[in-house]
């Protein structure tokens, strides 16, 4: 099959990808300029950034990625809570999201642990125990981020000795910097 000098080109920006991941991070912003409005654009490139480690653009994107009134889009809308959460923005507007999302799924662990990780940024870590207490007694989960919000909880209730068991000390290069900060007050903790 041969292909002409149009579609070759094509094919060359699309071997960029594969080859660097900026490129693609810098098309997705690029479009997220053109098209401020399209919520899915900054859900990507919150999860870009975050994949990339680049967390003070990580920062800024959800600095400006609205939560709605009602939960509509489940998975980007609660990855954006979890990290307005986790790095303690807008937080008001995070607890309102997660316990609507709880609400209308309370079987969801996800849901569950976004809504433990709103009550213990708002310093009210006794609420976040009693919405895990019964998955506190279970192993930690594999979630890097659900290990944190597990050991920071049981950590902020005093039980530092079982939030070093669910730490995720094997998972350090997949944690934002905030998770990171998370970590260092259970690990450095005493008794």
């Amino acid at each position: 099959v041969e292909s002409n000098e149009q579609e070759l080109e094509t094919i060359r920006l699309f071997l960029r990808f594969f080859q660097k991941p900026e490129f693609l991070v810098s098309l997705i912003e690029q479009m997220e300029i053109m098209k401020p409005d399209q919520i899915g654009l900054k859900y990507l490139l919150a999860t870009s950034y975050h994949r990339t480690g680049d967390f003070s653009k990580l920062k800024e994107i959800i600095s400006r990625t609205p939560l709605p009134e009602t939960v509509r889009d489940i998975t980007g809308e609660r990855q954006t809570c979890i990290q307005k959460a986790l790095y303690g923005i807008d937080l008001k507007a995070c607890t309102k999201w997660a316990e609507s999302a709880f609400s209308k799924n309370p079987n969801s662990l996800a849901n569950r642990f976004t809504l433990a990780l709103c009550y213990l940024q708002k310093n009210n870590p006794q609420s976040a125990r009693s919405l895990l207490a019964h998955l506190l007694q279970r192993s930690p989960p594999l979630c890097p981020t659900q290990r944190i919000i597990g050991a920071l909880t049981l950590h902020r209730n005093q039980a530092s000795e079982q939030a070093k068991q669910w730490a995720p000390i094997k998972h350090i290069s997949l944690l934002t910097d905030a998770e990171k900060k998370f970590l260092g007050e259970i690990m450095h903790s005493r008794k």
